[in-house]
């Protein structure tokens, strides 16, 4: 096998849909920090699940849904004009994404259990 057939180039493009419940603390001055925490679908447009070619043709396929928890904590600082809430969110897929090779043996995916999503984002949230 040559190093060209050896790699795969995954690309993935996610519509995630969160459904999530935030809880915080009494406002104290002009900040009050919260957690928050939930269940959130991912969408994958580029999964290649239906593709009926595998590894062995050169497509990695992926799941196209995919079912997360995700927890986090933050603050919200009121400002003179705006609500500013920047917060650290950590997203972990609950189901596996991977899709098999037909081939039980094959180099690319027999020796892969599961394949799942991780990931620390840093949030943003202006009001």
């Amino acid at each position: 096998m040559t190093p060209a057939q050896q790699e795969r180039e995954v690309v993935s493009t996610y519509i995630n849909v969160p459904l999530l419940l935030k809880f915080s603390t009494k406002r104290k001055n002009n900040w009050k920090p919260f957690v928050v925490g939930g269940f959130s679908w991912s969408s994958n447009l580029s999964s290649n699940e239906e593709n009926p070619d595998d590894n062995s043709a050169g497509q990695f396929r992926q799941m196209t849904n995919v079912f997360n928890y995700e927890i986090g904590i933050g603050v919200d600082l009121y400002l003179f004009y705006f609500k500013f809430s920047p917060s650290i969110r950590g997203v972990f897929a609950m189901t596996d994404e991977l899709v098999p090779d037909m081939d039980v043996n094959s180099p690319w995916t027999g020796n892969i259990s599961s394949m799942q999503s991780r990931g620390i984002f840093i949030n943003f949230t202006f009001q």
